[in-house]
């Protein structure tokens, strides 16, 4: 029984996942053509341009001074507090 649930765990939590992405996405795509049909041509630019570019993940990277770089955050606050 306990095998059957982890292995059905990530499969739940991926359909999890999927539908509340796909519910995102139509979210946005009602929003891009509410603002075609008011003719906000600038609105509608900017959320197809969103769309386009998709998920970047950002990264905190910096030198310390031996020119090393440090992606720990810890370490990257230190840096910045001398």
């Amino acid at each position: 029984m306990n095998t059957e649930n982890y292995k059905n765990e990530p499969r739940e939590a991926k359909k999890m996942c999927r539908a509340n992405n796909r519910a995102h996405v139509l979210k946005v795509l009602e929003g891009m053509e509410e603002a075609n049909e008011r003719n906000e041509a600038t609105k509608f630019c900017t959320i197809a341009n969103r769309m386009k570019e998709g998920y970047q993940p950002r990264t905190s990277v910096c030198k310390d001074r031996d020119n090393n770089l440090i992606g720990n955050d810890r370490l990257i606050m230190e840096i910045w507090k001398q």
